[in-house]
């Protein structure tokens, strides 16, 4: 289980921007935009799915590998 501070913390750290607003923006985009096709106003920019992106990457290594004690997996970087 991961608390939600847990989740913010480990995230904030990789973007320098805050955390929480973006999650909430690209959630509920998804959740409206993607998985019913409705239209979800405002939509949000390449920025914060980029944002959000690299903060979820990083809360998965450290709050999944690295407590199953796994190394950090090898992933392609982004060409952006």
């Amino acid at each position: 289980m991961v608390t939600p501070a847990q989740l913010l913390g480990v995230g904030s750290k990789v973007i320098s921007v805050g955390l929480e607003p973006i999650l909430i923006q690209v959630h509920n985009w998804s959740n409206k935009q993607l998985a019913h096709f409705t239209i979800s106003q405002p939509t949000v920019t390449y920025q914060s799915i980029r944002n959000m992106s690299v903060a979820m990457i990083e809360a998965y290594m450290q709050l999944l590998f690295l407590p199953l004690g796994r190394g950090r997996p090898s992933i392609n970087p982004c060409p952006w």
